[in-house]
């Protein structure tokens, strides 16, 4: 009975500090911003593609640059952005992308 506890607390404890280990690092200083024209921002298009992680261990979904592209018929990438979103035993990252 003892072990059983024991092991029920060690998998309880290692499900709750998952998202601890969790780490994306998106390529930083990508884009120039002083070389985009944003005059014409308003004819960009925009897709978005989304993950969900399930206690960081099942993931739903792609979040890529590629997809969201693809989704929103962009041929020439502008800006990416990218968005995260944890709860207690999810996490959610998203990115979405600017183009023509």
């Amino acid at each position: 009975m003892k072990k059983m506890v024991l092991l029920l607390a060690t998998v309880g404890m290692m499900v709750s500090l998952t998202g601890c280990i969790s780490q994306f690092s998106p390529v930083v200083n990508d884009v120039k911003l002083n070389e985009v024209d944003f005059s014409q921002a308003s004819t960009w298009r925009e897709g978005e593609s989304c993950q969900l992680k399930i206690l960081n261990l099942l993931p739903v979904g792609t979040a890529s640059v590629k997809n969201a592209a693809q989704e929103a018929k962009i041929s020439k990438v502008l800006l990416t952005d990218y968005n995260y979103q944890w709860y207690m035993f999810f996490e959610r990252m998203c990115v979405k992308v600017y183009g023509k």
